[in-house]
């Protein structure tokens, strides 16, 4: 199985935090429509 971290801050922490402990990580190219709640 393989883990994946979706940041749509696109921080360069998190970056190195997936790295260290070894899962993906991933970005959005466009974070449209990844709000939460309502609008």
């Amino acid at each position: 199985m393989k883990i994946y971290l979706l940041d749509d801050g696109k921080r360069s922490e998190f970056a190195v935090f997936a790295a260290d402990v070894g899962v993906g990580y991933i970005t959005r190219n466009d974070n449209k429509h990844a709000q939460s709640g309502e609008p």
